[in-house]
């Protein structure tokens, strides 16, 4: 699952449901006539395991959005057939069958682990009651699922398969030219032989950037992010979801047997034998590990991620273990992809290993590096010499502590966290300009235009800035920094919109600078990078270039403050870490990968995972050192 290859892509990408105009006949709905694979799908279709399925229909209206640059989608999912005669619950009818029914599926989803029998009992009632809370946000539960009401259409939703999504390029011309509009949506059926129905939803899902990527087959994948959000959708306009076709998916033609399997560990302890993971804070690393039987000779390889946090695969390799510092709260799946070369060179699938787990809390460790599998470290930094690699090195940190509109509150600590930096940053060879007067939007901008125009080719340059962030109360993947004059209700006047950084920190890497970092302590602040965890093992050549950006916290979460220390929790750790402490292999040198494992850990430690820094590349391959 992917995303596309922006590097200012929002962190936090949320649902737009902003004025959606409709163009349709009279009580029609969106979606008329439908053929699966060229045929008409008023009955079950029978398709093949992992095969490609075409799903076409004719469209009776067409919609478009008030937003500029906008992306209107129709949003499909593939789910097992889940119908019930009466209600289970709670006072329900609770038919034996339908109770088994419900149990089964409520087991699968990790609700109920009872038997699976067709008593109704305590154990499913506090299970549907779990599901109303949870997926449902009802305060006061009532344990009844019904044959057509909310709870039993959430848990259709639960259990999708998959999600799928149409842009419909027609829609987005604005044009009520024609109504008969054919449009055709792909998707490779699931590798579970059973039946299944697919539902779309009535109401358009709008977002100001294109969703998934083409996965060959005309069919687009979407990353996990990007369905979690989908559900989302899902769920809050449940009454909407349609259900417009029926397949059975059968078994496909017998393979031969791979000669073994993949089996996974979890901190050295087989799946069968591991008692979960333990959210917050722990010692060591969470490892990964996996094996095959040891007679078997022949190559294998082996390619993994971890999911919502890497949507990537790795590269192929023979690596067998790999360790997590940090995992934020919720859902995760880990997928191990496995292959073997034959006698005649040709590689050879074996069955993917997962292993899914929820954290209630984020996972945090100790930033203790250690070899799992092979070296580590393909760079012995201590061997560089700083001015052979830094024609320059330049820091331009802006604060900004008091704000006209009373929106926003004054931040007394901003001006100890700039004399903090600055003190750290001169004692690291930087040439510091500091801004923490009149810092209107005018003044910031020509500001880092005139402290752009100092910068050379080759150089090292930090941009620091610390002010209250925000995001679109309509728009909520577009992300602000508060200058003095922000207004919140004339936001594009005074404030500084993450696009408009964008663009004035493209300005910089333009001049060919060697390292680029900029640093936003603020709220919201997330809403600016990719989450892309600069891994141990994959540390680039400190010559290579690179930029990134480090960013006080996720999209969601609130800068913390140290009223002990009268500063920025994130800030008071950063200089810290810049000052030494976080050289954690010990080698007269940080790198930005130890900055962040320091930073993150420090700083979720102390606000007790109410605060996670996180980390974006924005272009290159390289990562700049610090020598404290």
């Amino acid at each position: 699952m992917k995303r596309r290859d922006n590097k200012w892509h929002w962190l936090a990408i949320t649902i737009a449901c902003v004025c959606i105009h409709n163009a349709a006949f009279a009580g029609s709905k969106l979606i008329g006539d439908t053929a699966i694979n060229g045929l008409n799908s008023r009955k079950t279709h029978i398709v093949e395991q992992g095969k490609r399925v075409e799903l076409c229909y004719r469209s009776n209206r067409y919609a478009f959005s008030s937003l500029h640059k906008d992306n209107i989608y129709t949003v499909f999912f593939l789910t097992p057939q889940l119908d019930i005669e009466g209600s289970v619950g709670k006072n329900g009818a609770n038919h034996a069958s339908d109770v088994r029914k419900i149990k089964k599926v409520l087991k699968e989803l990790k609700y109920y682990h009872g038997p699976l029998d067709s008593t109704f009992n305590n154990d499913l009632q506090k299970a549907i009651e779990r599901v109303q809370r949870e997926l449902l946000m009802e305060v006061q539960p009532d344990a009844l699922i019904s044959t057509a009401a909310q709870t039993i259409r959430a848990l259709r939703i639960a259990q999708a398969d998959s999600l799928f999504v149409r842009l419909d390029e027609k829609k987005r011309k604005r044009s009520s030219a024609s109504f008969k509009i054919s449009d055709c949506v792909y998707f490779f059926a699931p590798n579970r032989v059973d039946n299944f129905d697919i539902y779309y939803n009535e109401l358009s899902y709008i977002i100001d950037y294109a969703l998934g990527k083409e996965a060959g087959n005309k069919v687009t994948v979407l990353n996990a992010n990007e369905e979690r959000l989908l559900k989302n959708h899902l769920y809050q306009y449940s009454s909407e979801n349609h259900r417009i076709a029926r397949i059975w998916v059968k078994p496909s033609e017998q393979v031969d047997k791979p000669p073994f399997s993949a089996y996974l560990q979890v901190n050295g302890k087989d799946l069968v034998l591991e008692t979960g993971i333990a959210p917050g804070f722990s010692q060591e690393p969470l490892v990964l590990s996996w094996h095959i039987r040891p007679e078997y000779k022949n190559s294998v390889q082996y390619q993994y991620r971890m999911l919502p946090e890497h949507e990537e695969w790795t590269p192929w390799a023979t690596t067998t273990a790999a360790q997590y510092y940090f995992l934020n709260k919720g859902p995760h799946l880990f997928e191990l992809r496995t292959r073997y070369r034959d006698a005649r060179d040709v590689w050879h699938p074996v069955p993917n290993a997962t292993y899914d787990f929820d954290l209630d809390r984020a996972f945090v460790s100790k930033p203790i590096i250690k070899t799992v599998a092979g070296p580590s470290f393909k760079t012995d930094l201590s061997a560089i010499d700083i001015d052979n690699i830094y024609r320059s090195s330049h820091a331009l940190l802006i604060g900004v502590d008091k704000f006209q509109d009373k929106h926003f509150s004054p931040l007394s600590y901003v001006a100890k966290d700039i004399r903090m930096m600055a003190a750290t940053l001169s004692n690291l060879g930087f040439r510091v300009e500091t801004l923490t007067e009149g810092q209107s939007k005018h003044t910031i901008v020509e500001t880092i235009k005139s402290f752009t125009g100092k910068i050379k080719s080759g150089d090292r340059v930090v941009v620091y800035i610390s002010s209250h962030g925000f995001s679109n109360p309509i728009l909520s993947s577009q992300g602000f920094i508060a200058a003095n004059d922000c207004a919140m209700d004339d936001r594009y006047a005074g404030c500084i919109e993450l696009g408009e950084l964008q663009d004035l920190m493209k300005k910089i890497q333009q001049k060919s600078v060697q390292h680029l970092l900029v640093i936003l302590d603020s709220c919201s602040s997330g809403l600016g990078v990719i989450d892309k965890d600069l891994q141990y093992q994959e540390i680039s050549i400190a010559t290579k270039s690179g930029s990134h950006m480090l960013t006080a916290g996720m999209a969601d979460q609130k800068a913390q403050m140290d009223h002990q220390l009268a500063m920025s929790t994130f800030t008071y750790y950063l200089t810290k870490g810049l000052q030494g402490e976080a050289d954690i292999i010990e080698d007269g040198v940080i790198s930005l990968s130890e900055l962040l494992l320091y930073v993150r850990f420090q700083v979720a430690k102390k606000t007790d995972g109410l605060q996670t820094p996180m980390i974006g590349r924005l272009s290159g391959e390289g990562e700049m050192i610090f020598k404290p």
